[in-house]
């Protein structure tokens, strides 16, 4: 995959982690579980592509979930990573 195409991708990306917040603060553990995962991956994918902050901010979020903590904490974190998905996506 090429870096165009990747960026291309994260559009995708942000609308499942978004879909995937909401679900969870409406009370849906599935989507505390997709957040996990997706949080996981991108943060794996995005240094790949050069997004180094982007993959700091979605590992960080990604520790975040598993380690349970509070959730002013996880929220500064989401809203972080979703300005930088929307900043990339907006841009292109």
């Amino acid at each position: 995959m090429t870096a165009s195409s990747y960026e291309q991708r994260l559009k995708d990306r942000l609308d499942t982690l978004e879909l995937n917040w909401q679900g969870w603060l409406d009370g849906n553990a599935h989507s505390r579980e997709q957040l996990i995962v997706n949080t996981h991956q991108l943060s794996g994918s995005a240094a790949l592509y050069g997004y180094v902050a982007m993959g700091e901010a979605a590992n960080r979020m990604h520790v975040l979930l598993k380690s349970q903590t509070g959730f002013a904490e996880l929220k500064k974190a989401w809203l972080q990573l979703k300005n930088m998905l929307t900043e990339i996506t907006t841009a292109n």
